[in-house]
């Protein structure tokens, strides 16, 4: 997959994200990972990009449909991102409405800090035509619609989880679903080349954590029988 034009990178003031940023007080730790994810993508288009498909979008960020929609409300809600539909195109055209700010240029700052004065690239200030946003936008489609198909074909295989009996407490029903959750995550993960190539694990390695969760996934519902 392409990386993209020379010079397709953005500032992000990892302190302020840290400790200074209200992201961290209103969404939950997987949704800031959403929102990191996002940035990166909008780079490419200046703070936009379009979807034409949830589904293939969830599939390339290796995370789930759910997270992806729940994500997305969420920094919409707090006016983070901004979402028109294209009917023509049949896509969603997605804006991060702060981009422009955030990206001003180097010079336009009065201080800056570089304290090891490692060179840095040029920043990209205008954006690029939309030819370009649209080709960009096709290699990335393109790319994650083959993962997406890989994993629907892949998670035909994989065997059913036990399901959580209803007499459980909402709790204990609870816990259940999250360990269930991430054993689908790591299953996912699994049958994503790229996305497992990315998180560093080889396939057996991957293989082993999924075995071991869904033993514990398991004897947590035995134990509590």
């Amino acid at each position: 997959m392409s990386e993209g034009p020379p010079g397709r990178w953005f500032k992000f003031y990892a302190q302020k994200y840290l400790i200074g940023s209200s992201i961290r007080a209103e969404t939950e730790p997987d949704e800031r990972s959403v929102w990191v994810d996002l940035l990166c993508t909008g780079a490419d288009g200046a703070g936009r990009f379009s979807v034409s498909n949830r589904d293939v979008f969830a599939a390339q960020l290796c995370i789930t449909r759910e997270l992806l929609d729940r994500a997305i409300k969420k920094f919409i809600d707090t006016n983070r991102l901004t979402v028109h539909y294209d009917k023509r195109e049949k896509k969603e055209i997605f804006f991060l409405p702060k981009w422009a700010y955030h990206q001003a240029p180097k010079e336009s700052h009065k201080k800056t800090e570089n304290p090891e004065g490692v060179a840095t690239p040029p920043l990209q200030t205008s954006p690029p035509k939309k030819d370009e946003i649209d080709k960009i936008d096709r290699e990335r489609e393109r790319t994650a619609a083959h993962f997406c198909e890989k994993d629907k074909k892949d998670a035909a295989e994989s065997p059913p989880l036990p399901d959580i009996p209803e007499s459980f407490s909402l709790k204990v029903k609870d816990e259940l679903r999250e360990m269930k959750a991430k054993i689908r995550e790591l299953e996912r993960l699994s049958m994503n080349e790229h996305g497992r190539q990315m998180a560093g694990f080889s396939p057996e390695e991957l293989q082993t954590k999924i075995e071991r969760a869904r033993k514990a996934y398991v004897q947590a519902i035995e134990d509590r029988r």
